[in-house]
């Protein structure tokens, strides 16, 4: 047998086991995600509004309060970090987090799946529902002028009154919207948001809070996160759940009390994180 012919097994052997292992290499998912603790560390950057509502993030003195606040501050406590706040329109929430100008939002941000394409959540935090302000007995939906409303673009509250076929009066701010429903006056204007942000509104300006008009769906308000950060997700719940066990009731009656009614605000529980891609599985050979 020629040297050649002894080499062939040897070579088949080799290329075998080479193949072998570069298919273990690809089937074995890559844990590429930053250590959570590491990640939330010193000076971390907090997308908060950049429109104060009152209850839930405003400046006083130079210091921020507000039920959002108090969030971002147990947080900062679990995970022994330093909040850098960072103002963000409701627009650019989203931007913002997936360009990794911020690391985290805390923002009235509403959990939705269509979000969660580009981004991952905590949560949620903070339960409400849609309703409406105006000067009004209205009750009904049926009561309201489709093209007679004002509510802040980039929101599921625009979106849903769009879903609805209404056109509503899209602003940059909520703050645009109730400036000039408080300087009209007009009967036939309406602001949409959600509830609790719209009570709040109202009691910081000396007003009661408006007659509920219910419209359907339910906002849950969760922490943003970079997308696709599953340890990062279960840590910050875990914060949550200490929250919502120790310091919500206390929050809540601080911001909130004299706006909106308890019932239904609280979460029930926190939903799951989502657990990130699957690793792609070889194709057989």
């Amino acid at each position: 047998m020629s040297r050649f012919a002894r080499r062939i097994p040897i070579l088949a052997g080799l290329l075998t086991g080479a193949l072998l292992t570069g298919c273990a290499a690809k089937s074995a998912p890559a844990d590429t995600e930053a250590d959570p603790r590491q990640f939330l560390s010193g000076t971390v950057r907090v997308g908060v509004s950049g429109d104060e509502y009152p209850g839930w993030n405003r400046v006083i003195n130079g210091r921020r309060f507000g039920f959002d606040i108090a969030v971002v501050e147990a947080l900062a406590s679990y995970f022994h970090f330093t909040p850098q706040y960072v103002e963000v329109s409701i627009p650019d929430r989203m931007n913002k987090l997936v360009a990794g100008e911020v690391q985290l939002v805390v923002s009235n941000f509403s959990m939705t799946t269509e979000r969660e394409k580009d981004v991952d959540f905590a949560g949620p935090y903070f339960v409400d529902a849609q309703s409406f302000f105006h000067w009004t007995d209205a009750t009904d939906l049926l009561q309201i002028p489709p093209s007679q409303i004002c509510t802040p673009n980039g929101t599921t509250a625009a979106d849903r009154l769009l879903q609805l076929g209404w056109r509503p009066r899209l602003e940059q701010s909520l703050s645009a919207c109730m400036n000039k429903f408080l300087t009209s006056r007009d009967k036939k204007m309406f602001v949409s948001t959600d509830a609790s942000i719209l009570a709040a509104f109202a009691r910081g300006h000396g007003m009661l809070p408006p007659k509920p008009i219910p419209i359907g769906g339910i906002e849950q308000y969760g922490v943003g996160l970079p997308n696709n950060r599953p340890k990062l997700c279960a840590e910050v719940n875990k914060a949550l759940e200490l929250f919502l066990a120790n310091e919500w009731q206390t929050a809540f009656g601080t911001y909130l009390q004299d706006s909106v009614d308890i019932a239904a605000k609280r979460p029930g529980a926190l939903r799951p994180c989502d657990p990130g891609p699957s690793p792609s599985t070889p194709t057989p050979r």
